[in-house]
């Protein structure tokens, strides 16, 4: 019930993963998110994620999503000693982030995600309009992502407001067995270890208001839907799979076209 609670997303509908020869992804699924549901996902019977954004274009939660680029994945393929790199790279990048964020008073929900990165999951203690949010996480992204050519940091809620038909982008709940790799989406505590009590962790978490982003960057309205979604802040190019349907440019192709 209170991991319901607090992973509040979209109503009416979650988001199932699956994995076929052709490859793997998400469909959505009209229930809402229940205890039966949830406890379905930490048996490993389903592995579920939610969208943020709710049917009034409000989100009572956001997440920062640090992942692993597909192109540094691809350069240590084969190599042990370069893949072990690539790993401390990614935790430290994480830890840092973790530090980062609790420095500014919230109180992040640090998941190692099961694939190829991290999830840094924040709660409000009421909903905030999506709007808000997507500007305000804008400029914490900014602020906070890693110095790195081969880790990319993605912000979600993607969307201001989405259509009555659309959904946005989801994310994976923690938890969750990975269908590809086979791993769950483990809670780490602050240094980024498994942490020793996962639920109790979980019981603990407390939401907290937006803070100030860092360097005093402004936050700037985007009037965005999920038909335009947002540019990102300025900064290294990190196109990540998630702006393939996120792109004005690319996402019509994208989501119309069955081939690609």
């Amino acid at each position: 019930v209170r991991f319901c609670f607090f992973f509040a997303g979209r109503e009416g509908v979650h988001a199932r993963m699956w994995k076929n020869a052709e490859g793997h992804g998400y469909s959505p699924v009209e229930q809402t998110l229940t205890p039966e549901l949830v406890r379905a996902h930490l048996n490993g019977a389903h592995t579920l994620g939610i969208y943020l954004v709710r049917v009034d274009d409000s989100v009572t939660c956001c997440c920062f999503d640090l992942d692993v680029t597909k192109r540094a994945i691809q350069e240590v393929l084969g190599d042990g000693e370069k893949t072990k790199a690539l790993r401390r790279e990614l935790a430290e990048a994480g830890a840092a982030i973790q530090r980062q964020l609790r420095g500014l008073g919230l109180d992040p929900l640090f998941v190692d995600s099961g694939w190829k990165g991290r999830h840094f999951w924040c709660f409000f203690p009421s909903p905030v309009s999506a709007a808000q949010v997507l500007a305000w996480g804008t400029a914490m992204r900014a602020g906070i992502r890693p110095n790195s050519p081969r880790l990319a940091l993605e912000f979600f809620p993607k969307q201001a407001a989405v259509s009555r038909d659309g959904l946005g982008n989801l994310v994976k709940l923690p938890f969750a067995l990975h269908l590809v790799s086979g791993r769950r989406a483990t809670i780490l505590d602050d240094s980024g270890a498994p942490h020793a009590q996962p639920w109790e962790r979980i019981r603990s978490l407390s939401r907290r208001e937006m803070p100030t982003p860092p360097d005093g960057l402004p936050i700037v309205a985007q009037p965005l839907s999920d038909s335009a979604p947002f540019a990102p802040a300025p900064g290294p190019t990190d196109w990540t799979e998630a702006d393939f349907d996120a792109s004005p440019e690319v996402g019509p192709i994208f989501r119309g076209c069955p081939v690609v």
